[in-house]
C-alpha cells in the first residue's frame, strides 16, 4: 500500500502522525477490501536512491512497525523479475502500461507485488470489528466529502444571489434617481418659481 491517507510526505511528519496516517490507510483497506497488508511504499519516492535522509528515517520507522518497505525502479532501469514500476493514473501512464504489456510477448500474467517478489504473508485477513471500524472511517470520509461539496454549492448559490441583489439594488437606485430628477421642475413651478432676495427697506 502507499501510506498517504492525506497525501502527506511521511519524511516530514512526526512518529505519531506517521502511525496515524498508516492506521487510517489500513482502516480503509479493512473497510473496503476486508484485508490488511504489511507492504508499504513511501509516498514521494521514485526508487531506492530516494530513501535517504529524512525519507530513510521514515522508512526505518515503518520497518520498526512491522512493514515491508518497497520501492519502484525508475523507467528505463527495470532489472529482472524483481523490478517494480509505478505509474500514475494519467492517459500517458495508460499508454505506457499498454506498451509494456504488448512488448512482453507470449502470455501476460497478472500478480500481486508480494507474489511477484516471492514474499509470503504480505496481506492478511482482518477481524469483523476491524472491518466495521474501517467501514465507519470510509463512511465518515464520504460524509465529509459530501458536506464539503454541499458547502461549495451553497457558497456558489450565495455568491450568485448576492451579485443578483447588488445588480437589482443598483438598477432600482438608478430608476429612483431618474424619477426624483424628473419631478423636480414640476414641484418648483407649483411653488411659484425660484426664490428672490428681499428688496431693501428705505427709511423716510
Amino acid at each position: 500500500m502507499s501510506g498517504r491517507y492525506t497525501d502527506a510526505d511521511l519524511a516530514r511528519l512526526s512518529g505519531p502522525r506517521t502511525r496515524l496516517e498508516l492506521a487510517l490507510t489500513q482502516n480503509v483497506l479493512a473497510g473496503t477490501a476486508g484485508i490488511g497488508t504489511h507492504l508499504l511504499r513511501l509516498p514521494h519516492t521514485a526508487g531506492p536512491a530516494t530513501l535517504c535522509g529524512a525519507m530513510g528515517a521514515a522508512a526505518y520507522r515503518a520497518l520498526d512497525d512491522g512493514y515491508v518497505v518497497i520501492t519502484a525502479d525508475p523507467p528505463g532501469r527495470t532489472s529482472g523479475q524483481g523490478a517494480v514500476r509505478t505509474l500514475t493514473g494519467s492517459p500517458a501512464a495508460v499508454g505506457e502500461t499498454e506498451r509494456l504489456l504488448a512488448a512482453g510477448g507470449g502470455e501476460v500474467r497478472f500478480t500481486t507485488i508480494g507474489r511477484g517478489l516471492g514474499l509470503t504473508g504480505t496481506t492478511y485477513g482482518v477481524s469483523t470489528a476491524a472491518e466495521w471500524r474501517g467501514a465507519a472511517v470510509v463512511r465518515a470520509q464520504q460524509a465529509s466529502r459530501a458536506f464539503a461539496d454541499a458547502m461549495t454549492w451553497f457558497l456558489v448559490v450565495a455568491g450568485v444571489l448576492t451579485a443578483a441583489r447588488l445588480v437589482m439594488l443598483f438598477t432600482v437606485a438608478r430608476v429612483h434617481v431618474k424619477r426624483v430628477r424628473a419631478r423636480r421642475p414640476r414641484r418648483s413651478r407649483r411653488r411659484g418659481g425660484p426664490l428672490v432676495p428681499p428688496s431693501p427697506i428705505r427709511s423716510r
